[in-house]
């Protein structure tokens, strides 16, 4: 059994993050940012090596309400000056140099249009913290560790995301009316509340799915466990009613069925699995809220699907084009929506406004040498390629950035998390051998 001061060092950062969140969505007791970030770091300086990657696994999510921009880069620094990690060692210069081009290229972004300096720090912070922090050597009980905070952050996020909603409106509402995120509730919830879009949820939803997914196939949670969180996620899902959630869920399935392909008996037992969770979740559907299938099928009307993001796509895509200068270097994320008070819906459209052709080519070479080292690398530790379903999580998300505004701090976090996945593999594979 775990001793009381293991459990309350493994708790204490997911405890007080929360903690903050909810008396600053519910009972405004706002801290000034400054005091947050140092509260939260300062914890990182307490709690033993083992729990550094659990405690940031868990506050992933929590970026709607958190600085994690600020609060992680610090953390790396303290996990490199506790544990005399050698930094050197571990990045890899292939990743290094088109980053740090694209860095340049944002400090230009910067300097040439007067935006917030955030614009340059964002990309390179987020990329190089996650790159150190997930290429140490983690234990099989961490890997444990880590995978069952980030289900939990998922759960706990949803969690306060709904209580926000339902502080002002019914459930039936939401349904009728509304869909579960901030762009559609933004002008019913009040001033000082705020949650994360429809479409962030919902593909926190998917990455949630596919997570229990693997995490089941490596006894991690259990298989009753997985079906109830694969309930959760449908759920979750329909009540965003976003389209790219549930594009995701369905290709998910698809690539986990492919996955297992030479399995036949595996296969069968994953398509029960699959269907019995889609039957619950359609149950509970129906029988309490019927009308909430005809409201999303009407999302998937032509006129509703083109009309929107097409438009959006059109407008920036000409506000890019308008100038030379900018079609090269871009005009910055906060350039966008003050000047025009518009934002791009979809992240890769994102990426090459934001920081021109130029920039977007830095950072499509950083992203794809980043996926190309991790695959070598844990191909070379694993001794054969790593097997489809643990690229499953990285291909939706990556799919999905199709249907959202960019996020990097998820992107590198999910194409680190295969690391843990394989490695637990690896721990599994090596007591089988030795067995």
């Amino acid at each position: 059994m775990e001793r009381k001061s293991d459990i309350a060092n493994g708790i204490i950062i997911p405890l007080i993050t929360t903690i903050i969140v909810v008396m600053d969505q519910f009972f405004m007791v706002k801290l000034p940012g400054i005091i947050t970030i140092a509260i939260v770091a300062s914890l990182f300086v307490f709690i033993p090596k083992k729990y550094y990657l659990s405690s940031m696994s868990f506050m992933i999510l929590f970026d709607t309400w958190i600085s994690l921009y600020i609060i992680f880069p610090l953390v790396v620094f303290l996990y490199v000056f506790r544990f005399n990690f050698s930094i050197k060692s571990r990045l890899n210069i292939n990743c290094l140099i088109p980053l740090v081009l694209f860095e340049v290229l944002c400090l230009f972004v910067v300097l040439y249009e007067d935006l917030n300096v955030i614009v340059f720090l964002k990309g390179f912070i987020y990329s190089l913290s996650f790159i150190y922090i997930f290429s140490i050597e983690v234990s099989e009980e961490e890997v444990k560790s880590i995978t069952k905070w980030f289900i939990y952050s998922f759960i706990i996020t949803i969690i306060i995301t709904l209580a926000i909603v339902l502080k002002t409106i019914s459930i039936t509402q939401l349904i009728k009316s509304y869909r579960l995120g901030y762009t559609t509730l933004m002008y019913i919830l009040p001033s000082y509340s705020i949650i994360p879009n429809e479409n962030r949820i919902s593909r926190y939803a998917v990455l949630f799915f596919n997570v229990c997914f693997i995490a089941a196939e490596n006894k991690i949670i259990s298989k009753k466990s997985y079906t109830v969180f694969q309930i959760f996620s449908i759920l979750v899902i329909l009540l965003t009613q976003s389209r790219t959630g549930l594009f995701l869920l369905l290709l998910s399935y698809l690539f986990m069925i492919y996955a297992y392909r030479n399995d036949f008996l595996k296969q069968i037992k994953l398509i029960s699995f699959i269907a019995l969770g889609t039957l619950f979740a359609y149950i509970i559907v129906l029988k309490y809220y019927p009308n909430l299938i005809n409201t999303i099928m009407k999302r998937f009307d032509t006129n509703d699907m083109s009309n929107g993001r097409n438009d959006i796509f059109n407008i920036v895509h000409g506000i890019w084009q308008s100038e030379s200068r900018w079609i090269l270097f871009g005009f910055g994320d906060q350039l966008c929506w003050e000047r025009f008070s518009i934002v791009p819906h979809n992240a890769y459209q994102a990426y090459v406004v934001y920081y021109g052709i130029v920039g977007a080519t830095f950072f499509a070479f950083f992203l794809l040498f980043y996926m190309f080292n991790t695959a070598t690398s844990l191909k070379n530790r694993m001794g054969r390629k790593v097997p489809l379903q643990y690229w499953i999580p990285i291909l939706m998300w990556l799919i999905g950035e199709v249907g959202g505004a960019p996020n990097l701090l998820q992107t590198f976090f999910i194409i680190s998390f295969l690391n843990l996945f394989v490695i637990e593999e690896m721990a599994k594979n090596r007591k089988t051998e030795v067995m």
